[in-house]
């Protein structure tokens, strides 16, 4: 059997981490010599491209390439400037042919006798073909699609079901967004798309009332959340002594905010609310994590005179270790899937102040405090929870952090979940 899985990311976070976690496990499940895997990829920043890819590699997984449009392609990863250099040869190469100057002028000649629409649908039909192509000759048995922002990754759900390939999943991490009009074509390839796979899988119940309200997916759509495995977490904690680091007194309460610092991830709510709350003087804020507005964000701290309370990990692998030596989590997220940050601070006994958005209610559960629970862009609410939470006394905040490590281990069993994934493929078949 060969599974592909289908990857548009522009960093490391939790779709990559949960998507490794799989491999391991799939592969442990596989016991024929003809078993493979393959990632077909696509980051633009050459940096994360590398890490991403190399992570993936080290997993034996044969890394190949997805194009801007989501098509796969069939050649290894390359880094982006060795594909730039093959592109420049590659244009060099007609340029030095007289006939192939010819032909191209004849093409563009004849492409402006052509509408807009009709165009359009034909250079995405020639992807659709070629990905389709490249597919089949890979041999792929099942396809699985990650999707960080749904719907996507379009062009290679439509080449997997014009390849034949019977088993098609969509996974997907984000809120399903209802989509803009964008012409005739993009209609058309959004309409096939949510349909061109077998099955769907979400992460709460919230995601697939709003798959069926926003998408009108309403068939072969399972809720299946994220798992952990929290011995095996637990074992990564090592001292990193983060207080000591940024002179963080044991008496003073820290949260956490763990994830790349961009919009959706609400970052900036999280600064306004210690700005709304001059309150929180005793309370720290550390951000774990790198993106788009860190300079944005440490300009805001230091506007405000905030950088005695708001502090700047950086990227970090040792997010357990992190973890272990804060207070609470907070996730001030305007947009979210089932975040595994959550599970990794819930696993560590950690309280957690979360948005109401994507599958984050549901993974606290109905019994956890709902003061605690949020609106998303809403700083001023966002800053009460964390003062209530910051004076809350240390053996009731241990209590709330013990609640929420029974219900990790209880209801996300990493073995559990990932099995319920491997029933969608009938991974068992490898074996037999």
């Amino acid at each position: 059997m060969r599974v592909a899985y289908f990857l548009y990311t522009s960093g490391w976070g939790g779709v990559e981490i949960y998507l490794s976690e799989l491999i391991k496990s799939v592969s442990k499940q596989a016991r024929l010599s003809d078993f493979k895997i393959f990632l077909y990829l696509y980051t633009p920043p050459e940096e994360i491209r590398t890490r991403v890819s190399s992570a993936f590699k080290a997993l034996n997984v044969d890394v190949r390439e997805l194009d801007h449009y989501g098509a796969p392609v069939g050649h290894e990863l390359q880094n982006f400037s060795s594909r730039i250099a093959e592109m420049s040869r590659s244009a060099a190469s007609e340029e030095s042919h007289p006939s192939e100057r010819q032909k191209q002028s004849l093409k563009e000649a004849f492409a402006r006798f052509i509408p807009g629409d009709v165009k359009s649908a034909l250079q995405q039909w020639k992807r659709v073909r070629q990905g389709a192509s490249e597919l089949k000759e890979a041999g792929i048995d099942v396809a699985h699609f990650l999707h960080g922002a749904y719907p996507s990754l379009k062009i290679a759900v439509l080449s997997a079901w014009l390849a034949g390939i019977k088993i098609r999943i969509a996974d997907i991490h984000g809120e399903p967004k209802r989509e803009p009009w964008k012409g005739l074509t993009q209609w058309g390839i959004n309409y096939l798309a949510l349909r061109g796979v077998t099955h769907n899988k979400v992460l709460s119940q919230c995601m697939k009332e709003q798959l069926m309200d926003r998408c009108g997916v309403r068939s072969n759509t399972k809720v299946i959340g994220n798992g952990i495995d929290p011995d095996a977490f637990r074992q990564l904690v090592r001292p990193l002594e983060v207080r000591k680091r940024f002179g963080l007194a044991s008496k003073h309460s820290v949260g956490c905010v763990v994830g790349r610092l961009f919009e959706k991830k609400g970052c900036e709510d999280a600064i306004k609310a210690f700005v709304l709350r001059p309150s929180l003087s005793s309370t720290h804020l550390l951000f774990v994590g790198e993106g788009p507005l860190e300079k944005s964000l440490k300009d805001q701290v230091l506007a405000n005179r905030l950088e005695n309370n708001v502090h700047f990990f950086g990227f970090s692998n040792d997010v357990a270790s992190i973890l272990s030596e804060a207070d609470f989590l907070v996730m001030p997220s305007h947009s979210e899937g089932a975040p595994f940050v959550v599970l990794e601070a819930m696993v560590l006994g950690k309280p957690i102040i979360s948005t109401r958005v994507g599958a984050l209610a549901e993974m606290l559960g109905s019994d956890y405090p709902q003061q605690f629970v949020v609106e998303p862009g809403k700083p001023a609410e966002l800053g009460r929870a964390i003062e209530e939470l910051s004076l809350m006394a240390p053996a009731a905040r241990s209590a709330l952090g013990k609640g929420l490590s029974e219900r990790a281990r209880s209801n996300y069993s990493q073995d559990v979940i990932h099995q319920k994934i491997f029933n969608l493929f009938k991974i068992n078949q490898v074996s037999q």
